[in-house]
Order: structure tokens, then sequence, then C-alpha cells
């Protein structure tokens, strides 16, 4: 099984689509995810840090931060792995 970091090319936007896909339905559980917080829980998704998710999509760690902040509050969650396991529908009901 190939690592996320080893992805590239047409593998890569699969699975990030799938991430994107994932992370839309799941929108509706609470309030909207804006269109860069849909950006950023595919990144969770993949397992990519704060971090690698700054330098991805070309923002500031800060920036990154703040959007992860309102994402968990928005999902319900204290975590970015918890968050990841609803986005993923593995919430465990």
């Amino acid at each position: 099984m190939q690592a996320w970091g080893a992805l590239n090319g047409a593998a890569y936007h699969a699975a990030n689509r799938v991430c994107l896909e994932m992370a839309m339905k799941t929108a509706n559980l609470g309030a909207p995810l804006s269109p860069r917080e849909l950006e950023i829980t595919a990144c969770i998704c993949r397992g990519l840090s704060n971090k690698e998710i700054a330098r991805a999509l070309a923002i500031e760690i800060g920036t990154v931060k703040f959007h992860v902040h309102r994402i968990l509050r928005k999902l319900g969650t204290k975590n970015r792995t918890s968050a990841a396991m609803v986005l993923i529908g593995k919430n465990g009901g």
C-alpha cells in the first residue's frame, strides 16, 4: 500500500477527490463547511500535519490552525483524529 505522500498525478487527485466528497457529505452534520475548510478536511483525512497543509495550500500555518479549530467546532469533535473518523464515517455509531 502506498503512503499518501507517495501518491502523485492521477492517484493523488483521485484520493483527494474522495476525501473532499466525504467532507461534503458530512457538512450537513452541523454548520456547513466553507470551501477552504473542505480543502483542509481533505488534507486532514490524508493525515497531513498543519505545516504540510500550509505548504500544500500555500497559506500560513496560523491560518491552517484557525481553520482546523473551526472545523473541529463545526463537526463537534475535540481533535483531528476524531474529525477524520467522523469524515470517513467511522464514528462508532
